[in-house]
């Protein structure tokens, strides 16, 4: 019975990582708070992303309304890069794993080489990505807008 439960979560986490996590629109800006958190630090406030055909456009700022990086998200190379980064994330090593989970974020398929040392799940449109080589996790929840 235990090893039938192990299994059917297996699938279900590998069925939940292969689909796109966070969803983004090329009508109008999806909008998430997000919450970043390393080791001894962490960055709350919210993330906006737009798809522009190619590239997926997005920018994260923190709840006092500084920016803390922008991103680009390049489909035909499965790439992101990060742009206008604060100060205290502006190191190449950090960039450089940032880009890649922000890579698995916003991808439209992840396979399981692209998830090693990673964890994502998404449920009820809430995203939790975990680095675990380094110890950072990513939350996003949606924003919902009332349009009056």
């Amino acid at each position: 019975m235990r090893r039938c439960l192990l299994l059917i979560s297996f699938l279900l986490i590998a069925v939940l990582c292969y689909s796109q996590a966070l969803k983004v629109s090329s009508l109008h800006s999806q909008k998430y708070g997000v919450s970043i958190t390393f080791s001894n630090a962490s960055i709350t406030g919210i993330c906006i992303l737009r798809d522009y055909g190619e590239q997926i456009v997005g920018s994260v700022i923190n709840e006092f309304g500084i920016k803390a990086f922008d991103f680009i998200y390049d489909k035909k190379k499965d790439k992101a890069k990060l742009k206008n980064t604060i100060k205290i994330l502006d190191k190449w090593y950090i960039r450089k794993v940032i880009s890649g989970d922000l890579s698995v974020l916003v991808r439209d398929r992840n396979k399981q080489s692209q998830l090693r040392k990673r964890i994502l799940i998404s449920e009820y449109g809430h995203v939790r990505l975990e680095n675990r080589k380094y110890h950072i996790i990513y939350k996003f929840s949606p924003i919902n807008d009332i349009e009056r």
